[in-house]
């Protein structure tokens, strides 16, 4: 008979099975068990079943990311009642600077085109009436800003750009459409937003919160020596969670297995972040975040990588040192959060 933890390695492997195939080796229960035996035993069932349950919600496997993208080249919302004369009229922007998120998911877009609607990715947009800037995840939005701010001095006036994103982050979505509104206005263009995910990461508003953010309980004797590091930013009393927040927690299962994760993965990331050797100024326990904090804290991740906005201890590899779960393709966008 299976026990429970052999079933729950098998899933989370089998969930993955496709995180940057044919770059890395295959993910397997062993790969996995391996990376969980890195922490204290009592949290190690608790752990795994997080896990299972995030990312059989929020890994996008090359399968979703395509169900995602055919869904919305065929949204008329989008394209118009006349799909196809709707695509010939739209420029899908190449305008990231850093990493390949945009342009591997173009290549998908490529193939949908040719399989359903009879085109190639090249013959659309000749004389464009809207434009499609695609990502897979929108974090702090500075990526998506630097971007647009570029492809917007080249845009047709009186045209509409749709910003498509498999998911976004609360704060990083209303800075940016704060930011576009007047960027937009002057190139008179209309701007419309495209999400399958939202994350809710507001620390003032208690209701939900859907990133991770630990209590201060968590705060053992490494992460206080991080947080002798910090220069400026939030208080220390501000940068833990408050008792009783959220009140809806749409991540985990019980705010004990919140407890557990956030506080087994703040005090890893804390103690690789001192281990470095050369830190990153951005380089936080719980992901990149330029504001001097415990980190971004995401939990997102995508076939093709895991972002470095997520917690240090799911993709942070040194020899001897840990051991990650999702081996990060490093890329310029490490030197900055997106």
């Amino acid at each position: 008979m299976t026990s429970p933890r052999a079933s729950l390695l098998e899933a989370i492997a089998r969930r993955v099975a496709d995180y940057r195939q044919g770059e890395i080796p295959p993910m397997t229960p062993d790969h996995v068990d391996r990376w969980v035996c890195q922490f204290a035993p009592a949290d190690q069932i608790t752990l795994l079943e997080a896990m299972r349950a995030l990312l059989q919600a929020y890994y996008v496997s090359r399968e979703d990311a395509r169900y995602f993208l055919a869904g919305l080249l065929s949204h008329p919302a989008i394209f118009g009642p006349d799909v196809h004369a709707g695509l010939q009229e739209t420029r899908f922007l190449q305008s990231q600077r850093k990493g390949q998120s945009q342009a591997d998911l173009l290549v998908l877009v490529d193939e949908i085109l040719q399989a359903e609607h009879g085109l190639r990715l090249a013959e659309c947009g000749a004389r464009p009436r809207a434009y499609v800037y695609l990502d897979d995840c929108l974090f702090s939005g500075e990526t998506a800003l630097q971007d647009l701010k570029d492809a917007m001095r080249g845009v047709a006036p009186r045209t509409t750009l749709h910003l498509v994103v498999i998911a976004a982050y609360w704060r990083g979505l209303d800075r940016l459409r704060s930011e576009l509104h007047q960027l937009a206005g002057n190139a008179h263009l209309t701007v419309k937003y495209w999400r399958a995910h939202e994350f809710y990461d507001v620390p003032d508003v208690p209701t939900r919160y859907d990133a991770l953010w630990p209590r201060p309980s968590a705060a053992d004797g490494t992460v206080q020596a991080y947080l002798k590091t910090l220069r400026g930013g939030r208080r220390p009393r501000d940068l833990f969670r408050p008792d009783g927040v959220p009140f809806e927690d749409t991540l985990f299962s019980s705010a004990t297995a919140r407890d557990v994760v956030e506080r087994a993965f703040v005090q890893a990331g804390a103690r690789l972040v001192l281990q470095s050797k050369v830190p990153n100024p951005y380089q936080r326990p719980l992901g990149y975040e330029k504001a001097p904090t415990l980190g971004f804290g995401a939990f997102f991740v995508t076939y093709r990588n895991c972002p470095n906005n997520c917690p240090l201890a799911l993709w942070w590899g040194v020899a001897n040192r840990w051991y990650p779960l999702f081996p990060r393709k490093i890329n310029a966008e490490d030197a900055e959060d997106g």
